[in-house]
């Protein structure tokens, strides 16, 4: 069994030195490999370019916001000397210091056990810090992604989180959902990736907005056309990864439109998952398949593949078997269910406590299943 990979960083080093010793022993060498940073630089230096299954970071450290966004680990957690914050309700698990390293180990291998099982419990803030981008996709337009995406970011604002949404789509339909302000943000962001510069935490605040009513906080999207249809596949993963280092998100979520365009592409390639929406209908069947295909193949050698990184999601599903998807061969992550009402004008897609719950338990199985999710076989 591969051993658990855990880095702990705290400004104590006698602190580390005896976690250290202890992760060296036989008893825990076998299980364990631990890493230890004792100072903020060595943490960034680390962050950079590496990844681990669980980090633990001193809590004055992450009360200066941003680490979440910035470190590449399934479970993220907090280190604290206070016992009363273990057991509080907060943005992310907490572990007192203190205690045993016998028994802070086994807690963290816990916590890792519970997130790859998707069964996080009351404590579901380690599975918004991994993946920290995603591309919401379809092979079809009108599929609900749009829909999907917003919410996404609607319900984990809600709960204390803080989540991003992103469109790349040239013709968005946000200002039909929220009060959209300073519509050229996205140009300006996009001339100062295009022209070499790297946006900085303070310019990337100036460019985002929060919408007062849902919470949502967003990137206006794109004010002219032209601008998404000219943007490159670099562009594109250049843009996911600055948001990713500088916006403070624990969760960014990037609405792609249905095209094969090289900023779709970027995307896909550059986030760290992808929540793929299929309908029970004929043409998204179709397209799908040929899609599927299609990326798959142009996007062989991408790390992670785009098969372990997939999650399809069933969309208007109204319970049952499918009819037609089951000729993809797909195994669901999930099912959004179909909300007839919205078919009125005077109902928002914003509103639907039914849609909420089955989005919010969906983005919460976390890693469940991940390595099926991302198999497709077309059936005769």
């Amino acid at each position: 069994m591969a051993k658990l990979t855990v880095v702990v960083a705290a400004p104590d080093p006698e602190y580390l030195r005896l976690l250290s010793q202890y992760a060296q022993s036989q008893e825990a060498g076998r299980r364990v490999q631990l890493e230890c940073l004792t100072s903020k630089e060595h943490l960034e230096q680390w962050s950079a370019a590496n990844t681990a299954d669980v980090v633990l970071v001193d809590r004055e450290w992450m009360r200066e916001g941003g680490w979440t966004s910035r470190l590449h680990a399934p479970v993220i957690g907090v280190l604290t000397d206070r016992r009363e914050e273990v057991t509080a309700e907060s943005p992310l698990p907490s572990v007192f210091k203190y205690q045993s390293a016998a028994s802070l180990l086994s807690l963290l291998e816990k916590w890792h056990g519970d997130r790859l099982r998707g069964d996080d419990g009351e404590r579901d803030a380690s599975a918004v810090a991994a993946p920290r981008t995603v591309a919401v996709y379809s092979a079809v337009g009108g599929c609900g992604k749009t829909t999907f995406a917003v919410n996404l970011c609607k319900v984990l604002a809600q709960r204390g989180h803080s989540a991003l949404y992103v469109s790349l789509e040239p013709l968005g339909t946000l200002d039909t959902l929220l009060d959209v302000r300073d519509p050229a943000a996205f140009s300006k962001a996009l001339y100062r990736i295009q022209s070499g510069r790297e946006i900085d935490a303070a310019e990337w605040a100036g460019l985002l907005h929060r919408d007062d009513h849902s919470g949502i906080s967003y990137l206006p999207p794109v004010l002219h056309e032209e601008d998404a249809e000219a943007m490159e596949e670099e562009t594109a993963v250049s843009l996911v990864k600055s948001l990713r280092r500088a916006a403070g998100a624990e969760l960014i979520v990037f609405d792609l439109d249905s095209t094969a365009h090289p900023r779709i592409r970027g995307a896909l390639t550059a986030c760290d998952a992808v929540y793929w929406l299929v309908n029970d209908e004929a043409a998204c069947v179709a397209k799908t398949g040929k899609r599927w295909q299609r990326w798959n193949r142009e996007l062989r050698g991408v790390h992670p593949p785009l098969a372990a990184k997939t999650r399809w999601i069933w969309n208007r599903s109204s319970g049952g078997k499918p009819v037609l998807l089951d000729r993809l061969g797909i195994r669901f992550s999930g099912r959004l269910p179909y909300i007839p009402e919205w078919k009125r004008p005077e109902e928002h897609t914003l509103r639907s406590v039914l849609y909420d719950e089955h989005v919010l338990r969906l983005h919460m199985s976390g890693e469940k299943g991940r390595k099926a999710d991302g198999q497709l076989v077309l059936r005769a």
